[in-house]
């Protein structure tokens, strides 16, 4: 997705990677493929048929750069990009907007807008499952309780993210310690698959937010299981909290786990064998590699030696790449 609001272009598994970087005529090409395909599903068909029948070879692996290392990894604990980034890819939202910028359903299946536009009730994917790291199944499913939950902890946690759910019923009540009843706050699990938002006024863009990290699931059990507590209990700094403190300690429903993730280093990013979308995952392994910026050209060279497969062009490494006459391969690099 390409999409200027929430996180869902943070998203690399639809990714499509060949092992050569593209000729500036295919991707245009390419770019006409997309502007002709209905769907998302119509534009792969296009895309992969045009690659394979102009020689390229696709893979799935995906090596990219990173500048900066995540400080937390619970989704709900920060406001931080660089965070979010990384996150993102640990777990599937409501709704997500796909390759062709439309906001299809994801852990939801549907949703229904009250006449007033002040109730929206999801119903959301069963047998959706919670792994951790190791991708090993929690025995226990994503449930609607899972998103009153990460809704309860965003509060909890102030980081930062609270003031843009204040259109909810009660938030702001909660946040600023009028009142701390959170069943009163207009989140609610009506069952285990029907979860129900109510705002205070009728907001047209609501389900545009839900790209954003606010609105991300929390694996209740495991949460409480790593120390985590709710409301007045809350409190990060105990002995015996360890959520989110790094890869190994939060609970998956995405697309993705890590198995590794060293400092200043790299990322490493599998994917997730219990992922109720795994048939659409083209990137089976995503790998960041750190790059602190001190040489400008790192990724260009980089991308050249096949380090990366993509690499932005900064002014240093488009002058060498004009110096090293690198446009008559007629390549992108990009």
């Amino acid at each position: 997705s390409s999409v200027l609001w929430g996180n869902d272009s943070d998203r690399f598994y639809k990714m499509l990677i060949t092992t050569d970087p593209i000729k500036s005529a295919d991707r245009d090409a390419l770019k006409t493929e997309y502007k002709n395909a209905a769907t998302e599903a119509d534009y792969y068909t296009a895309a992969i048929a045009y690659l394979t029948k102009n020689g390229y070879t696709l893979k799935e692996t995906y090596n990219m750069a990173y500048s900066e290392d995540p400080q937390t990894w619970d989704a709900l604990a920060t406001s931080r990009a660089v965070d979010s980034e990384a996150i993102v890819n640990t777990y599937d939202g409501l709704y997500e907007y796909d390759v062709k910028n439309d906001q299809k359903p994801a852990l939801a299946t549907d949703v229904k807008v009250s006449d007033d536009g002040l109730t929206y009730t999801f119903t959301l994917r069963q047998g959706v499952k919670w792994v951790d790291s190791t991708g090993k199944y929690l025995n226990v499913d994503v449930k609607a309780s899972d998103f009153v939950a990460g809704m309860q902890h965003l509060l909890d946690a102030k980081a930062g993210l609270e003031s843009l759910v204040s259109g909810i019923v009660g938030v702001s009540e909660y946040v600023e310690g009028k009142d701390l009843d959170f069943t009163k706050v207009g989140v609610k699990a009506i069952d285990d698959y029907t979860l129900q938002y109510t705002l205070n006024a009728p907001c047209t863009y609501f389900l545009t937010m839900l790209g954003y990290g606010m609105f991300a699931p929390l694996c209740k059990d495991y949460y409480v299981s790593k120390g985590g507590k709710f409301g007045a209990d809350y409190n990060p700094a105990a002995e015996d909290y360890t959520y989110g403190k790094d890869p190994q300690n939060i609970a998956y429903c995405g697309p993705y786990v890590v198995s590794n993730a060293t400092a200043s280093n790299s990322i490493t990013f599998k994917a997730n064998p219990e992922y109720w979308n795994k048939a659409n995952v083209k990137v089976k392994t995503l790998t960041w590699l750190f790059n602190d910026g001190k040489d400008a050209t790192k990724t260009y060279t980089d991308m050249k030696s096949g380090t990366l497969d993509g690499a932005g062009l900064n002014a240093s490494s488009l002058e060498l790449a004009k110096s090293e006459k690198v446009g008559n391969t007629n390549a992108t690099w990009f």
